[in-house]
């Protein structure tokens, strides 16, 4: 699964805090290759699965990067994630707020 959703999942580690980003044709094009996305739905696809970790992990646990509660993350996530990255939209309400920002 992490390979067929490659670019997509290395995308979403260099998006981190939104600005590296590439959420246009033309930052694809000159940069996607970094992170072998090769379209802008990967793009995309990888800032809804930012937000969607984000809003939640703010929502359900500590703060993002507090590490007090880390394996409960884990435990959290790892269920979730992989139905997430197949198809995002059915969980929109989740992070969509923080998608539109």
């Amino acid at each position: 699964l992490a390979l067929q959703f490659e670019p997509v999942l290395r995308h979403m580690a260099r998006i981190g805090d939104f600005r590296e980003a590439f959420l246009s044709p033309e930052l694809v094009s000159m940069y996607g290759a970094a992170d072998n996305v090769t379209n802008i739905r990967e793009a995309f696809t990888a800032l809804k699965l930012c937000c969607w970790l984000n809003t939640l992990e703010k929502r359900v646990f500590s703060a993002p990067y507090v590490t007090k509660d880390c394996d409960a993350k884990f435990t959290y996530f790892l269920p979730r994630f992989r139905a997430v990255l197949m198809d995002p939209e059915p969980a929109w309400a989740d992070w969509q707020d923080e998608y539109t920002q």
